[in-house]
């Protein structure tokens, strides 16, 4: 744990005495429960259409299944071998399709995040001019996991501005904190590593990066087969036919260079999952001994302590390599 090490120890430096700020958090998600937030109908469409393909695409695969379990003993190897492929192209079109849905739903849900963020802002501001609040904690909209703790209910403001939402313009500013929390931040991305959960949730996405290669690759060699066999007919094909059998390869061509694409956006989004559902554990860990981190808020914090725009300036704020210790798998 070096590099742990190392930015405790740069952490030691003291830094000049700040003026105490209070600090309050926003979680859009429970200000929109709170407020009612309905999705309009251009995004309850998306949602139904993408809910629908993927019922519908499980369905296939039930069948398929069904059928090998059912007749897969009397079939012929050849047959049976041609039904198992089946199944896993199957299989394999409901993870890209859940890859397209999850893609879209989260660009739909950002887009419905910034809309209503924009529409709170004003109430965060009669808030924090009211209360004299000077920092305001919001969880980006782009993330992968949680980025706060809030342990002290007092410093979410969540539930007041989804009221005063309500309420509308002029609504009445209830009280805030009147102290400034005390907040300890964690590193999600060193506990992930040095705890060695990285190592043990990520131990199959080589494998399933390297069976995905074999798999394009088998096709691009039945792709280089066709190009050169339609060079050897040339000859004795017309001009249709080789025009019709050039744009059957070259759309074939394209279809190959997005699965490559969309293979490697897989990898990286399997890798993304596998943290965010981490530090969701991290999350719940630190919910649930709120009196072992004696704190009001908790940030996660994924910059590198060593170049990101964080330096925490007393140790004992820092709780990377207690949440580490707690949650390192046995060997």
């Amino acid at each position: 744990m070096m590099r742990l090490a190392i930015a405790t120890a740069l952490a030691a430096i003291a830094l000049p005495a700040a003026a105490q700020t209070v600090t309050v958090t926003f979680d859009d998600e429970a200000a929109m429960s709170v407020y009612g937030y309905q999705l309009d109908d251009f995004h309850q469409e998306r949602l139904d259409h993408w809910r629908g393909e993927i019922e519908a695409k499980s369905a296939e695969i039930g069948a398929q299944q069904a059928r090998i379990a059912q007749d897969g003993a009397v079939w012929p190897e050849e047959t049976l071998l041609l039904q198992q492929q089946r199944l896993a192209e199957l299989q394999d079109r409901l993870v890209d399709l859940n890859v397209r849905a999850n893609e879209e739903v989260d660009q739909l849900a950002r887009t419905a995040k910034a809309g209503f963020r924009a529409d709170a802002r004003p109430f965060m501001r009669d808030f924090a001019k009211a209360n004299g609040i000077g920092e305001i904690l919001v969880d980006p909209i782009d993330d992968d996991g949680p980025s706060f703790l809030v342990l002290n209910p007092a410093y979410d403001i969540s539930a007041p501005i989804g009221e005063m939402m309500k309420s509308g313009p002029g609504a009445d500013v209830p009280n805030g904190p009147d102290r400034p929390p005390v907040i300890r931040y964690v590193h999600a991305k060193d506990v992930y590593y040095f705890s060695g959960n990285q190592a043990a949730r990520e131990a199959d996405l080589g494998e399933r990066l390297r069976a995905d290669e074999n798999r394009l690759a088998g096709e691009r060699r039945d792709l280089d087969m066709r190009l050169a066999n339609l060079e050897q007919r040339r000859l004795i094909m017309s001009p249709e036919e080789q025009e019709l059998a050039e744009l059957k390869l070259e759309a074939d061509s394209e279809d190959m260079t997005e699965a490559y694409r969309q293979s490697g956006e897989r990898f990286v989004l399997l890798g993304k999952e596998r943290l965010a559902s981490f530090k969701t554990d991290i999350y719940i860990y630190l919910a649930n001994n709120p009196d072992e981190v004696k704190a009001d808020i908790v940030r996660f914090i994924d910059d590198d302590a060593l170049d990101g725009t964080l330096l925490v300036a007393h140790p004992d704020l820092d709780i990377t390599e207690m949440v580490t210790a707690r949650m390192t798998l046995p060997e």
